[in-house]
């Protein structure tokens, strides 16, 4: 049975929203040092450095139009889109935190209030080096969408059969190394949130 226990090697833990607004996930990942980038929904609740809390679409009213820069997630993935990233602060054993913001080059989803087709906009919570750059960001953010589309293949050719769920997927090649024997964290209480200490600041 020793051998089924194998380290299991990948760059970023990514996930949809299903996982990503899961704050005891969050903290079981940043725990042990596991970089990630998790989808989050726009109303997710965001702390500050100065101890208040925005939400994620606040935040995107507050980066400049200049600091979105145009980039492709990846090869095949779903076409370009303007990224920004917002720095929060450095966390525990020298990672940081940052919200990477994606917003299409079009209008193409309608408003609900006004009917209007405005341009949509995605979030995502990211955890890593300080040294990452927001193209390594915007790469890992569209593996997820390579790997979830590789799996709706595979079922319309018939090899799968399950409906599609809430996608969590590990990506390799590894600068980390999670041992599966240690699970995925079970349901208990939340955390409290981590407070970094300097500011706010929008990168691109």
């Amino acid at each position: 049975m020793s051998g089924l226990w194998q380290p299991v090697c990948f760059t970023y833990f990514l996930a949809d929203a299903a996982y990503g607004q899961c704050r005891t996930l969050r903290a079981w990942l940043e725990e042990r040092q596991v970089r990630y980038v998790l989808a989050v929904p726009k109303d997710e609740v965001l702390p500050l450095p100065d101890g208040r809390t925005r939400q994620a679409r606040e935040l995107y009213v507050l980066v400049p139009e200049d600091a979105l820069e145009r980039r492709s997630c990846a090869d095949g993935a779903k076409g370009q889109y303007d990224w920004a990233s917002v720095h929060f602060a450095p966390t525990a054993d020298d990672f940081e935190r940052h919200l990477l913001i994606r917003r299409s080059t079009v209008p193409n989803k309608k408003d609900k209030k006004s009917g209007q087709l405005v341009r949509e906009v995605a979030y995502f919570l990211c955890h890593t080096h300080p040294d990452a750059t927001l193209a390594e960001l915007v790469t890992a953010a569209g593996q997820r969408w390579m790997v979830e589309e590789a799996f709706q293949a595979a079922k319309s050719a018939g090899r799968h059969g399950r409906a599609r769920g809430p996608q969590m997927v590990l990506v390799v090649p590894a600068h980390h190394r999670v041992h599966a024997r240690h699970g995925l964290p079970g349901r208990r209480p939340e955390p409290p949130h981590t407070r970094p200490t300097d500011g706010i600041r929008p990168r691109a």
